[in-house]
């Protein structure tokens, strides 16, 4: 690997010296700028690459400090999502994502966030609607849900729609998005503006996007159809870079998370499977 020594013999030396206080000076500068934000360059530096599988004591501290923030930031919250029936995970140690690297997060905590979803009583009738017994049931994360995560470069407010397997409102969707064309085109133009993409990754972490500002609407049927596959990961999400202003504060993110739950809310109920009336 090319490093800085290598770097060294093709350079003058005091020009190389620079560059090492530069990027010093920039480290320093940044972690300044965020000192008195919410969440600050700390919390980000958990999510480097160097970190995002450690299990050194220190870094798991920093997780259980981001976890309490999105823990707070919850509880100003939960409220007002309630009302429009998205709930927590019924279990507290699932409010958030894991803070520890295992199998479920393949080894590496690369962001924390909270979700928002169907209700334990909705998801067992779901359940028991679709034939699935006590044994193979399908639980929280197989249900589309809101999401606010902290992550390297900022934060993320949006709908994460299905996960790699088992994901009910992808099949749901594959089933009825022709028939839905009409409805997703008219919800797509009520976002387009805001700066929120869908995100569509493989196996291999091979990323396909879809940014509703710049695609026309009626692209959207033949992007999901195509690349949304068993096997991938897909969601919409609103990112914000950590030193923007609006996330300064709890209250600044509250605001802007209630925001964007809200814009998307209408698409989310197009989306997803609901319990058949009888």
């Amino acid at each position: 690997m090319f490093g800085f020594e290598d770097y060294c013999k093709f350079v003058n030396p005091i020009d190389s010296l620079k560059k090492k206080c530069y990027n010093i000076y920039k480290k320093k500068e940044n972690k300044f700028m965020l000192e008195d934000y919410y969440f600050n360059e700390k919390d980000y530096e958990i999510f480097n690459e160097e970190n995002v599988s450690s299990i050194r004591p220190e870094i798991i501290e920093q997780r259980k400090i981001v976890q309490q923030k999105l823990y707070d930031i919850n509880d100003d919250i939960k409220d007002k999502l309630l009302e429009k029936k998205l709930h927590n995970h019924w279990r507290n140690e699932n409010i958030t994502s894991l803070i520890y690297p295992c199998a479920f997060n393949k080894g590496k905590v690369n962001w924390l966030g909270i979700r928002y979803g169907r209700s334990k009583r909705e998801i067992a009738l779901l359940n028991y609607n679709l034939g699935f017994n006590d044994k193979d049931k399908l639980g929280f994360q197989k249900y589309a849900c809101f999401q606010l995560n902290v992550e390297k470069k900022g934060i993320a407010i949006g709908l994460y729609h299905a996960v790699e397997k088992n994901a009910v409102d992808r099949m749901y969707l594959h089933e009825n998005i022709d028939d839905k064309t009409t409805i997703l085109c008219s919800l797509i133009k009520q976002i387009q503006g805001l700066g929120i993409t869908w995100y569509i990754s493989d196996s291999e972490g091979k990323i396909q996007k879809f940014a509703f500002d710049d695609e026309n609407p009626n692209n959207f049927m033949l992007f999901y159809k195509n690349f949304d596959k068993d096997g991938c990961t897909s969601a919409i999400f609103y990112e914000i870079p950590k030193k923007d202003k609006r996330i300064k504060t709890k209250e600044g993110i509250e605001e802007i998370t209630l925001e964007i739950i809200n814009y998307l809310y209408d698409f989310y109920q197009e989306i997803i499977w609901k319990k058949k009336e009888d």
